[in-house]
């Protein structure tokens, strides 16, 4: 991973981990950080590094599939979408993580603002989304 790789991976973990915790605060008891085994804290920076590591594989996973974008908008379509399963997961997983979330409405919610924020960080960081070549 060279340096520009891991910059864009380290800004898109520190808007994710921003989010999570404004979430928490606008949300109020609908989605929450931490429990009685993890500090609200350390609920966000896990959690925003296993969705950030979601959505690093997500141009990949297109690849694999076959499928290829041709709009640069159905980008926005498809990590929306991994954003919402990260969520979902994570949610399901809130003992262990300390990220809970209410019920499906909120997940799509978060997934929501997760990825404004995303779009933001890429168009701040100037990166271009194509679809990578699958290895055959």
């Amino acid at each position: 991973m060279d340096q520009k790789k891991l910059v864009q991976f380290l800004s898109f973990w520190v808007v994710n981990a921003i989010v999570l915790i404004i979430a928490d605060s606008l949300f109020g008891i609908n989605v929450e950080l931490g429990n009685d085994k993890v500090s609200g804290s350390f609920a966000a920076v896990v959690s925003a590094l296993i969705i950030t590591g979601v959505n690093y594989f997500v141009p990949q996973a297109v690849a694999k599939s076959g499928y290829k974008v041709k709009d640069q908008r159905l980008w926005g379509v498809i990590y929306y979408g991994a954003n919402i399963f990260s969520v979902w997961v994570l949610k399901h997983l809130a003992l262990i993580l300390g990220f809970g979330v209410a019920n499906l409405l909120f997940t799509v919610l978060v997934g929501a603002l997760l990825s404004v924020a995303q779009y933001a960080t890429g168009k701040l960081n100037k990166i271009e989304m194509e679809t990578p070549k699958a290895k055959k």
